[in-house]
């Protein structure tokens, strides 16, 4: 009897990932008829975060508490049993950049199932524009760093070294179960995904799906920054951004020149050289060298 599959979706976060979870939360019963489960259980926000919050420690922000790891993926697995699908599909941005010792935990809980896991990478200076924006525009999030102060710190931020975070995985779960793709050569990420994972029937309608997380205008960041600096009140910050959402510019995205495109691929290049090579068997397309806009535009 063949080994039942498992699709662990890591991210990376900022690569269309709340675009996916959703369709799959959308599709979520048709899937099921199809023998293929995207479970309730684990689940925050359409996706199963409380696995990755209880392997970080982190408070569940839906329900304000700390989700004990274990007992979330056992619910997942009976679920799983309960359901008589022969595919499991879980997905969380939160467990990209997890330690060896919680990738290897999972493992441990997944060992009798045959496990891919999905990837996806996206340009180290789009990331931290999309990064920044969604650190600013979240009234519970205490960031109010300048975007100059976020390009500083970037070689620290453990998201945008795929080398080190997929060794991680492939070091665990074997190189040959860790699928990579590119966002931006992924005109549809949701299509690409259903592809990825072999989804029989489409999850959205044709074309690129709606951008979910839109990126802030030059008005809306310094509005954003400034309350975060004088308003104490949680309340009083969610109304105030909530106004700023109506109301000021959120069709640009804080600028960055070619040159600080091309510093911020720079620190990364042999890293991603490796990554291309090893995972995508092509170019390095994150080479600061080649033509920034030669890739097509990202999307938050």
């Amino acid at each position: 009897m063949p080994m039942k599959q498992l699709y662990l979706h890591v991210g990376a976060p900022k690569t269309g990932t709340t675009s996916i979870q959703n369709a799959l939360d959308q599709r979520r019963q048709e899937l099921k008829q199809l023998g293929i489960l995207y479970p309730t259980s684990a689940a925050s926000h359409c996706a199963q975060h409380r696995i990755a919050f209880g392997l970080r420690r982190q408070v569940d922000p839906a329900t304000g508490d700390v989700p004990d790891a274990v007992l979330e993926i056992e619910a997942v697995r009976a679920e799983f049993g309960q359901s008589g699908a022969h595919t499991v599909i879980l997905s969380s941005e939160g467990l990209f950049s997890l330690p060896k010792e919680s990738i290897d935990l999972i493992h441990k809980r997944f060992e009798d199932l045959d496990t891919k896991v999905v990837a996806y990478i996206r340009r180290q200076d789009e990331m931290l524009i999309s990064t920044f924006n969604q650190r600013i525009k979240s009234p519970e999030i205490p960031f109010r760093s300048s975007f100059a102060e976020l390009m500083q710190a970037s070689k620290k931020l453990p998201d945008l070294n795929y080398k080190n975070q997929l060794h991680k995985w492939s070091l665990i779960f074997g190189r040959k179960n860790v699928v990579v793709r590119c966002y931006e050569l992924a005109e549809d990420v949701v299509e690409d995904f259903r592809k990825t994972v072999e989804i029989p029937i489409r999850l959205t309608t044709a074309g690129r799906p709606a951008r979910l997380n839109a990126r802030l205008g030059t008005e809306a960041v310094h509005f954003m920054r400034l309350t975060k600096f004088l308003v104490a009140d949680p309340g009083m910050k969610k109304k105030l951004f909530g106004w700023s959402r109506k109301w000021l510019n959120w069709n640009l995205g804080p600028a960055m020149n070619e040159d600080e495109r091309r510093q911020v691929l720079a620190l990364f290049k042999d890293d991603n050289g490796f990554v291309f090579e090893r995972y995508l068997r092509m170019q390095n397309l994150y080479d600061p060298d080649m033509v920034l806009n030669r890739l097509p535009a990202a999307q938050d």
